[in-house]
This record gives structure tokens, C-alpha cells and sequence, in this order.
């Protein structure tokens, strides 16, 4: 695509982002959904993702992680392929960032300044990322190998721009590359002990999975026995709960029968007190009796007296 259309198409992404704050006035204060990439190496050029998103739409579900998402974009600038439409990866990719969009927020005045800068490094036909200068690899035709995929419909906006077989510029290329190849050395260095360290990780590793399996054995035997044992209680409980069951129907019973005695009880204690009542009136009358018997006695004593004087008159 040849710059002068790159540019068009920056400006016009520019220009939805500037029509979109100024729609309104909720919107002046949307944030924007922004991600971007650079990948490749010395050894197969570099490249530039990046997405500008929009959309109220909730995704429920993704198939992809970022880090699956990075290797893909990676893919893509090593082999000099292109993210398109028509790539299976190219909606689970959007709907990651839908679905994830607080975490990839920028303001719309910082992204229109991103793009206004884009624009002026591709007007000096270079390309300005994280501090590096790149040339793009066909300069002569003036021809960046890119793609853009864009859509502004129905509420949601889709801005995806990639390019590829981007040269490195050295201002100083002797000592650079020299910068390069003690790097590269120390790199190695690096991951030779690195690889020495995993080596030793693994073998540890398996020791500890050796040992892991006989805990996990011993865990699972000790569970066997706990479980009977938890059986066990549980059947004794059963057991308990029953008794307790039947105790508690014993005892209603036996609450019952007080009743019933409580009730005869104040039957017995008012036929009680009749009785005692009666008593007490016998005995007043035995009393009486007993005084009237002591009355007649004497009348008889008297009487007896009385005949001993007539008999001893009549002689």
C-alpha cells in the first residue's frame, strides 16, 4: 500500500475518532479500546500490530489468552503474513478485547495523537517505535508493506493496522553491531545457565513428584481409614439419634402418667381432707358420747345406791 494512502486512511480513523466525542456529550469521555505490538527480530525484520476498538457489545465467552494472542501477532510479522478478516482467529481476537476492554483503555485525544505522529514519520518515510528508528523495506516505491482492516458500523468501531519488513536504522552500524554481538554473547550466556537451571529443575522436579506420589498414597490410605472411620461415627450417630428418639418418647410418656397421677393426687388429697373432716366429726360425737356413757355411770351408781337404801328400808 503505498504511504500517501496509509496516511488518507490514518486521517480518516482520525476523523470517526473526532466525530465520535463530538456525537455526544457521554461519548466525549469514552475511552477506547488500545493495543499495540512490535515483534520480529534481527533475523526476519520487525513489524507493528495495533487496534483501535470500540464497541458497547458484551462478549460472555473467549477463546484466546493475551499471551496466545502475542504469539499470533508474532506469527503473522515472522512468516510476513497479515491479520485478515477471513483469518479463524480474526473475531476471537476482537472479542478479547471486547470482553477485556477496562484493561486496554486509552483516552481518544492520546490515540489521535499516536495516529497524528504515525503520519508524520511516514511522511519522512520512517517509522518510530519505542525509541528505534526503521526504515520500511521497499522505500524506493515509497510502498509500506501493510494492512489496514477498518469498519465503523452499527455503534461499533474496528481499526487493525499492521506492517511489516521494517529495517532497523543504525546511525552508527560498527559499533552497534558490535553492541549486538556482546549482547548476543551475553544472551547465550544467559541461557545456557538458564537451560543449566531448568536441567537442575527438572531433576528436582521429578524427585519431588517421586515423593509427591508416595504422600499422595500415604494421603489416600490415610483417607481409606478415615472414611470407615467417619462410617463409622456416622452409623453410631445414627444409632445415638435413634435412642435419643425413643428417649424423648419415653419421656412424654412418663410426662403423661405424672399428669394422671398429679390429677389422681388431688383427687386422694380432697378425699383426704373429707375423711379427715368426718374424723373430726366422729370424734367430736365419740367425745359427746363418751361424756353422756360417763353420765349414765354415775346415774347408775346413783341408782344402785338408791335401790341399797330401799332394800335396807324394806327389811
Amino acid at each position: 500500500m503505498e504511504k500517501d494512502k496509509v496516511i488518507i486512511e490514518f486521517r480518516r480513523i482520525i476523523s470517526v475518532l473526532e466525530q465520535n466525542s463530538s456525537s455526544s456529550s457521554s461519548s466525549s469521555s469514552k475511552k477506547f479500546i488500545f493495543h499495540r505490538f512490535l515483534g520480529g527480530s534481527t533475523n526476519s525484520n520487525f513489524g507493528e500490530i495495533f487496534l483501535i476498538l470500540q464497541s458497547s457489545i458484551t462478549v460472555s465467552n473467549q477463546n484466546l489468552t493475551i499471551q496466545e494472542i502475542t504469539n499470533i501477532f508474532e506469527q503473522k510479522i515472522h512468516s510476513n503474513s497479515f491479520l485478515l478478516p477471513s483469518n479463524s482467529e480474526f473475531t476471537p481476537i476482537l472479542n478479547y478485547f471486547f470482553r477485556n476492554q477496562d484493561d486496554f483503555t486509552m483516552d481518544r485525544k492520546e490515540i489521535i495523537s499516536f495516529l497524528h505522529e504515525k503520519i508524520k514519520n511516514l511522511q519522512n518515510s520512517i517509522w518510530i517505535e519505542n525509541h528505534n528508528a526503521y526504515s520500511f523495506t521497499n522505500d524506493k516505491t515509497l510502498h509500506p508493506d501493510c494492512i489496514i482492516n477498518s469498519m465503523n458500523k452499527n455503534d461499533i468501531i474496528a481499526f487493525i493496522f499492521q506492517i511489516n519488513n521494517l529495517n532497523l536504522i543504525f546511525n552508527e552500524s560498527k559499533e552497534i553491531s558490535k553492541n549486538l554481538k556482546d549482547k548476543r554473547a551475553t544472551n547465550e550466556k544467559t541461557i545456557q545457565k538458564l537451560k543449566n537451571k531448568l536441567n537442575f529443575v527438572r531433576t528436582e522436579f521429578k524427585t519431588k513428584i517421586s515423593q509427591l506420589k508416595q504422600d499422595l498414597q500415604h494421603i489416600n490410605t490415610e483417607n481409606s481409614e478415615l472414611l470407615s472411620e467417619n462410617n463409622q461415627f456416622k452409623s453410631k450417630m445414627q444409632d445415638l439419634s435413634e435412642s435419643v428418639q425413643k428417649l424423648e418418647i419415653d419421656n412424654e410418656n412418663l410426662i403423661e402418667q405424672k399428669e394422671e397421677i398429679d390429677e389422681d393426687n388431688v383427687l386422694l388429697r380432697e378425699n383426704l381432707e373429707e375423711k379427715e373432716n368426718k374424723m373430726s366429726d366422729l370424734l367430736e360425737e365419740i367425745k359427746s358420747l363418751e361424756d353422756q356413757n360417763s353420765q349414765l355411770k354415775n346415774s347408775n351408781v346413783e341408782l344402785s345406791d338408791q335401790n341399797e337404801a330401799l332394800k335396807v328400808k324394806i327389811r
